[in-house]
């Protein structure tokens, strides 16, 4: 089952392989836009915060973006509408299992197919200004950006949950686009914002998918960054599944009692 669901991904991602190139030098040209434009606001300011250094988090925050990017209209929305949701029960396999699987191919097979695209962005952009080369650095950058993979998925299916209880969910879907797009880091790094508001953000999952694996990527203090990130994105990760788990089962309940 795992590996049919992997397998499965990655086809999808060959199957739209156009599409999703077209996508990314989109996203090549967001990253080059933002990185001129944050080294030119920090080198004409007087913040503490190195320009380069700030440049390097954002080309490592739209990569790390990429990966945990999740489907726009959450994973259940075409399978109820269709009502072929029925057939995913059947299977003899968890729904979050038959999902996880597909879209880990589905980020397998990107990587597969444009995976030079990003260690040139990365050699361009990031490691010219990483003050002292570290592999340990780019392991655990690696282990934080997994571990964010799986916070984004678990809260995305946890959110995806509503589409059993209204079809009217473009708005709320929005809403939670632009939410996670602000509060995650994705276009500009936290250490920007009052400090009220930070404490606040380090309270949401969405801190931990983008801002934390950016963080140890680029900075100098990676290893705090790790540390702190390691446990408090397993811990998100626990939460979110539960939280997923008993919607779930709400929702299959009143689904099946509606007669599928």
């Amino acid at each position: 089952m795992i590996t049919a669901g992997i397998r499965q991904g990655i086809l999808l991602s060959f199957a739209y392989r156009k599409a999703i190139f077209v996508r990314l030098l989109g996203e090549v040209a967001l990253i080059i836009s933002l990185y001129f434009l944050w080294t030119a606001v920090y080198k004409s300011s007087d913040n503490q915060m190195q320009a380069a250094g700030v440049a390097s988090y954002i080309v490592a925050a739209r990569i790390v973006s990429i990966f945990t990017q999740t489907p726009a209209w959450g994973f259940f929305f075409d399978a109820v509408k269709k009502g072929t949701v029925i057939l995913d029960i059947t299977k003899p396999i968890s729904l979050f299992k038959m999902h996880l699987y597909r879209w880990l191919g589905q980020k397998l097979g990107q990587l597969l197919l444009f995976g030079p695209m990003y260690v040139l962005i990365y050699c361009l952009f990031i490691l010219p200004n990483i003050p002292a080369f570290e592999w340990e650095q780019i392991i655990a950058g690696f282990i934080s950006m997994m571990l964010a993979m799986m916070c984004a998925f678990t809260f995305e299916l946890a959110f995806s949950t509503i589409t059993f209880f209204t079809n009217s969910i473009q708005g709320l879907n929005e809403a939670k686009a632009l939410l996670v797009t602000l509060a995650s880091g994705s276009l500009f790094p936290l250490d920007i914002l009052p400090r009220g508001l930070q404490i606040f953000l380090s309270l949401l999952p969405f801190k931990y998918i983008v801002y934390t694996p950016s963080k140890v990527l680029t900075s100098s203090d990676w290893l705090d960054y790790f540390t702190q990130g390691v446990y408090l994105q397993s811990a998100y990760i626990v939460i979110l599944y539960v939280v997923y788990s008993f919607i779930i089962r709400l929702a299959l309940q009143r689904y099946e009692s509606a007669g599928g």
